[in-house]
């Protein structure tokens, strides 16, 4: 009888230690998991910001070629950058001194889970693109 009794004291002292590894293994698997979305969720922003600045700085250029005017060109790069990507917001839109050219400045928060949550990670969160493009030749 004691010769049962020492096997399930073996092996339950062998369950507490595979239990342990598992948990260990299941906690650096969420945070491995977690640092991965992170990353992924601000180069994915950082992907749509360009492409807003990039849509902003060809309809500026594009407006401006066409009519001369900068507010034109101004809202013609917001309109354009607000159908690319709906949460990048225009910050500056310049234009060359010879009109051939406009350069936009988007910003755009990016959406992850714990980046914009603690006060001295917010701004890996927030994305800073700046297109340059030149207008439209037919």
């Amino acid at each position: 009888m004691s010769g049962m009794f020492a096997v399930r004291r073996r092996l339950d002292d062998e369950r507490g230690v595979v239990m342990g590894f598992l948990v260990r293994t299941a906690i650096v698997f969420a945070v491995v998991g977690v640092a991965l979305f992170e990353t992924g969720t601000i180069m994915l922003t950082s992907i749509h910001a360009h492409g807003a600045a990039g849509a902003a700085a060809q309809a500026a250029s594009n407006a401006y070629f066409q009519t001369h005017n900068y507010s034109i060109a101004r809202s013609a790069a917001i309109k354009a950058a607000r159908q690319n990507d709906p949460n990048a917001k225009v910050v500056s839109v310049k234009l060359s001194k010879d009109g051939a050219s406009a350069t936009a400045s988007v910003v755009e928060t990016a959406g992850t889970l714990i980046v914009q949550r603690i006060g001295f990670t917010k701004q890996l969160g927030i994305v800073h693109a700046t297109e340059e493009e030149a207008h439209a030749t037919v």
